[in-house]
C-alpha cells in the first residue's frame, strides 16, 4: 500500500487525510484542505479530505494494469461496483444516460458527491428539459487505456446495458505515468499509458531525474502516440453500441502560477523542480492529441485559486468544467433526447 499511496496521492494528486499515515518510500505529509484558499470557509473540508484517504486505502491495483475501487459508505463518497453516487435528476422529462469516466479527477477528489463533475452535469441537464441519468465510473489512477478496458468489461461481459454517451475526463495520468515509466527506462511503446507504482518507486529513489535516454518530445511523442491508440479501440467499442463518446483533457494547476501557487509544496518534500518536468509533459500532450481531445488544461488561468492539489479542482472549479463539458456535449444529448 506505501507504493499505492505514493503515486496516486502524489502524482494523481489525491492529498488524502490531514495526517495519513506514512510508509517507507512516501514524500510528505499533505497539507491540511483548511489551509488552502481553494477551501477557505468550507467547515466540511477536512473531514472530506480525511474520507478520501480511507477510500484511497481501498483501491486494488489489478493485473492488468489500473486500480478498482471497493465499496465505500463515507458522509461525502458511496461507492457501489466501481460507481460513485451522483446526484439524481429531479427532471421529469425525456431521459438520456451517460458514463463519466477517468482517473481521480472523473471521480471528483476534492469535491463532496453532490458537487463532483457527475452531479453538475445532472444539474445541467434538468435546467435543458432533460433527465441525464450519469454513472460516476472515475477511479484513481485510471489511464484512458483503464477506462476502456473497465467499459468493455460493463458492456461486452457483464451485460450492462450501454449508455446513450461516454465522457472521459482524464489525461494527468497518461501525461504523467508515461513520464514515470520513462524516466526510469521503460519505453516501449506496445505498452498502453499506465500509472504504474513500481516505475514511480523507481523514479523517487532515483531523486525524480528526468528520463535520461530519450527527450521530453520524444517521450510526450510516445505519450500521445498510445493514447491514440486506446482512443481507437474506445471509438470501435462505442461504435458496435451506437454511443457517443467525448473525449476531455483535466485542468491540473501546473497551468497556472495562480493555481500553482498555493499549492506548490502540498506535498513537503516532493522536490518542485518536477514541477517543471510535468507542466511540459502535460503541456506537450494536451496539445498534442489536437482537436479529437477537448483541452481544459488552462480552462482556469485567470480564476482564484482553486486547486487542492496539483491534479484536483474543488467544487467551484469542477462546476466550471461540467459547464464547459455541457457546451460541448449538448447538441448530441438534445438530439438524444428527441428520439
Amino acid at each position: 500500500m506505501a507504493a499505492l499511496v505514493l503515486t496516486v496521492s502524489v502524482f494523481a494528486g489525491c492529498s488524502g487525510g490531514t495526517e495519513p499515515e506514512q510508509a517507507d518510500g512516501s514524500y510528505g505529509r499533505a497539507q491540511p484542505y483548511s489551509a488552502l484558499p481553494a477551501y477557505s470557509g468550507a467547515e466540511w473540508a477536512d473531514r472530506l479530505q480525511a474520507e478520501q484517504y480511507e477510500y484511497l486505502d481501498g483501491l486494488r491495483e489489478v493485473p492488468d494494469g489500473g486500480f478498482e475501487s471497493d465499496d465505500f459508505d463515507g458522509e461525502f463518497i458511496e461507492v457501489r461496483d466501481g460507481v460513485r453516487r451522483s446526484a439524481g435528476t429531479t427532471c421529469d422529462c425525456p431521459v438520456v444516460t451517460l458514463w463519466l469516466t477517468g482517473g481521480s479527477a472523473a471521480f471528483g477528489i476534492g469535491q463532496r458527491g453532490e458537487h463532483t463533475i457527475a452531479s453538475e452535469l445532472v444539474r445541467l441537464a434538468a435546467a435543458d428539459g432533460v433527465a441525464l441519468e450519469v454513472q460516476n465510473q472515475g477511479v484513481p489512477g485510471r489511464t484512458l487505456w483503464n477506462e476502456y478496458q473497465d467499459v468493455e468489461r460493463r458492456i461486452e461481459q457483464d451485460g450492462q446495458a450501454p449508455p446513450d454517451m461516454i465522457v472521459s475526463y482524464g489525461g494527468f495520468n497518461d501525461a504523467v505515468g508515461a513520464l514515470g515509466s520513462a524516466a526510469v527506462g521503460e519505453l516501449d511503446p506496445d505498452v498502453p499509458n499506465q500509472l504504474d507504482n513500481g516505475d514511480f518507486a523507481r523514479w523517487g529513489e532515483q531523486g525524480f531525474a528526468p528520463p535520461a535516454d530519450a527527450t521530453a518530445r520524444q517521450v510526450a511523442d510516445l505519450t500521445i502516440d498510445r493514447f491514440r491508440r486506446a482512443q481507437g479501440q474506445f471509438d470501435a467499442l462505442a461504435a458496435r453500441h451506437g454511443v457517443d463518446v467525448a473525449y476531455v483533457f483535466q485542468p491540473d494547476a501546473l497551468a497556472s502560477s495562480t493555481q500553482f501557487g498555493p499549492v506548490a509544496d502540498v506535498w513537503t518534500q516532493v522536490p518542485a523542480r518536477i514541477a517543471d518536468q510535468v507542466d511540459d509533459q502535460l503541456e506537450a500532450v494536451s496539445v498534442g492529441l489536437g482537436g479529437s481531445v477537448r483541452n481544459l488544461r488552462h480552462l482556469h488561468d485567470d480564476d482564484a485559486p482553486l486547486f487542492a492539489d496539483w491534479a484536483h479542482a474543488n467544487e467551484a472549479g469542477a462546476r466550471a468544467a461540467a459547464e464547459d463539458i455541457y457546451r460541448t456535449i449538448r447538441p448530441e444529448l438534445l438530439d438524444r433526447a428527441r428520439r
